[in-house]
């Protein structure tokens, strides 16, 4: 995740990071006992937030785009396994990135448009004018 990578230039902009997963309370908990992270995750099983900010799913051949298939074979490369998704996870359900300013104002919005597309560290700092 680019913006892992990134965390200490983020909060040296005042920007924090929330992650919104799908995944339920109990299977968040196990993941970060076995991989502590140094940021604030969310549940969020029922998917109320992706619909919120209008995220989609993305249709099964996606997967077979050769930019999926290029990041995926990368990961393994890198020594990361792929998972089998916990039970009520939708591996279609696409992700984003958004920037809300304090008072709760979305001020960059990034809507996937693949299972592995995101924006770079730069246009979200770009965004919160840093």
């Amino acid at each position: 995740m680019q913006v892992e990578s990134q965390l200490d230039r983020l909060a040296a902009t005042g920007i924090g990071l929330v992650v919104v997963t799908q995944s339920k309370v109990e299977v968040l908990s196990r993941f970060l006992q076995r991989t502590p992270k140094e940021y604030t995750f969310v549940t969020d099983p029922e998917r109320l937030a992706y619909a919120a900010f209008g995220l989609e799913r993305t249709p099964w051949w996606s997967y077979f785009h050769p930019g999926v298939i290029w990041r995926y074979l990368r990961a393994l490369l890198r020594g990361r396994r792929l998972r089998m998704p916990y039970p009520g996870e939708d591996v279609s359900q696409l992700g984003g990135d958004f920037l809300l300013d304090r008072r709760g104002r979305i001020r960059f919005a990034y809507a996937s448009q693949l299972p592995t597309d995101r924006p770079s560290i730069e246009s979200i700092l770009a965004a919160a004018g840093r």
